[in-house]
């Protein structure tokens, strides 16, 4: 190669590797600012600074937006849990929200079914909160003592789980950012909130005629029904020998619920009284129908299934109709009893229930944990006598009732929990606390502790008569219409959502 050419390729050389450093510092830098930017959305000032949500005017920031996703959460988790135990109704606990599919048709993750809750909850609470403070409305002081009580009593409890500071506990539960500041800031919203409605719910009043107009308008729904009933079951149909044939499964299952229908209506045949249907039931499954009670129900209209409800209301419905009522599963059989429009005077209660401690989280053999609950029991029994006996050297006021609850709040050695029921309903409590409460005979100061032995001890005290029961439905179903009305009345534009929304959980 000759010098000139020598020279050149040398000079390229150089030049190549200028410009590889120039681009490697120029990469270098494009990272680090990436890894700014990136450090810089995920960081808590974002999360309390940035409006995530616009509501009426009203800017609520990230860490706003993650308080009401989280009591969204908490609120549903508790009722299905509350009502179903585990359940497949629930996320998983332990996987973002985000990554697990609540509705499979619409492609909706569990985070955008709490999202759609919070800023359901989120309208609301912006129009009543500004109503409230529009009319200058501010917390009374034992409210607002209540809510630093409650403040501290959290704040003070976080050591125990293994946080050094509150705001630490803040963040695990509501996300990055969430401060003791901006909890209280949101905690206190709410309590006005409450209490503001709470303030006009009460200021509500109806007359007598009011009530008995409503009441008289929804009593198909209002009224409480007592009948008998099982369901004769459509047999299962063997998909895998049909070949998954849908022609042929449809067949057979109409097929197996015609069989369930001449069943069905065979045993409606042979009722002539309530002794007949619980011999029936017995007939087509003597386990699940071994106790007499076992297809006895009293229930409120509004809560009676949609197959045989209507037939139920029937208003010339008589004691000892029978019926046969389809199903997907298989036909209802359906004996009615009475009906009940709830022109009764209730009765008014403390009590305070004392039950063993649970063996479910114990370690150990099913005889162990067997002998253990038994344990337990004894346990919940020799606890019950002695709070019994105790309140009784009290003088058994109603004073000594208040002060013998509180002595055992708290305990570990039994479950207990006490309280106040006013207007108790019939079918409210467990049959034998119902049988003492309706004996016909109750006066003020009367007292008895029972036993059940599924659930543990009620030590109850009797305050006195309730309202008719019938006028407390009126006005619940007047209160709840009238209170909607109210909510409505307070119109707000939709929720103006941000891009920062996408940093909330």
């Amino acid at each position: 190669m000759s010098a000139p050419r020598k020279k050149h390729a040398k000079k390229a050389q150089e030049e190549t590797k200028n410009n590889m450093k120039i681009a490697m510092r120029a990469t270098v830098v494009i990272i680090v600012l990436l890894l700014a930017f990136a450090l810089f959305i995920n960081s808590s000032i974002l999360v309390r600074n940035a409006t995530a949500v616009e509501i009426e005017g009203v800017k609520y920031t990230v860490a706003d937006f993650n308080y009401f996703f989280q009591n969204a959460y908490n609120e549903y988790y508790m009722t299905v849990q509350s009502a179903q135990g585990p359940s497949s109704m629930l996320p998983q606990t332990g996987k973002p929200l985000k990554s697990q599919i609540y509705d499979e048709g619409t492609g909706e993750t569990w985070s955008d079914f709490f999202r759609r809750l919070a800023l359901v909850e989120m309208k609301e609470t912006t129009n009543i909160y500004k109503k409230a403070v529009a009319e200058g409305f501010t917390l009374a002081d034992e409210t607002r003592e209540k809510m630093e009580d409650e403040i501290k009593s959290l704040s003070d409890t976080v050591t125990l789980y293994g946080y050094k500071k509150f705001d630490d506990y803040l963040q695990s539960v509501y996300g990055n950012g969430m401060t003791e500041a901006i909890y209280r800031r949101n905690v206190e919203r709410t309590y006005v909130v409450e209490e503001y409605t709470k303030q006009y719910e009460e200021s509500l009043n109806y007359s007598q005629d009011e009530l008995n107009t409503y009441y008289g308008e929804n009593e198909d729904s209002l009224d409480f029904y007592k009948y008998r009933y099982f369901l004769v079951r459509a047999e299962a149909v063997d998909e895998e020998a049909l070949g998954y044939d849908e022609e042929a499964i449809e067949k057979a299952k109409e097929e197996a619920l015609e069989k369930a229908r001449v069943r069905a209506e065979e045993y409606a045949g042979r009722v002539n009284s309530e002794e007949d249907f619980i011999t029936v039931a017995r007939e087509y499954d003597s386990e699940q129908y071994a106790d007499d009670n076992s297809t006895l129900r009293f229930y409120k209209g509004e809560l009676l299934g949609s197959a045989y409800g209507p037939w139920l209301r029937d208003a010339g419905r008589v004691e000892g109709d029978v019926t046969t009522s389809k199903i997907v599963s298989g036909y209802y059989v359906v004996y009615f009893i009475s009906r009940n429009d709830n022109r009764y005077v209730t009765h008014n209660i403390r009590y305070l229930t004392i039950a063993p401690n649970s063996v479910q989280y114990e370690t150990g053999t099913e005889e162990e944990k067997a002998a253990k609950l038994e344990e337990n029991k004894k346990e919940a029994e020799t606890t019950a006598n002695t709070a019994f006996d105790q309140w009784l050297q009290m003088e058994g006021t109603e004073d000594a009732f208040l002060e013998l609850a509180k002595m055992y709040e708290g305990v570990t050695n039994v479950i207990t929990e006490s309280g106040q029921l006013e207007n108790v309903y019939l079918s409210q409590l467990p049959k034998m606390c119902e049988e003492w409460l309706y004996s016909g005979d109750r006066t003020v100061g009367d007292s008895t502790l029972l036993h059940d032995p599924e659930v543990g001890y009620y030590l109850l005290y009797y305050t006195g008569e309730g309202r008719i029961y019938r006028d407390v439905l009126a006005e619940e179903g007047l209160r709840e219409r009238d209170m909607r009305t109210w909510k409505e009345s307070m119109t707000a534009e939709d929720a103006k959502l941000t891009w920062f929304i996408r940093l909330g959980k």
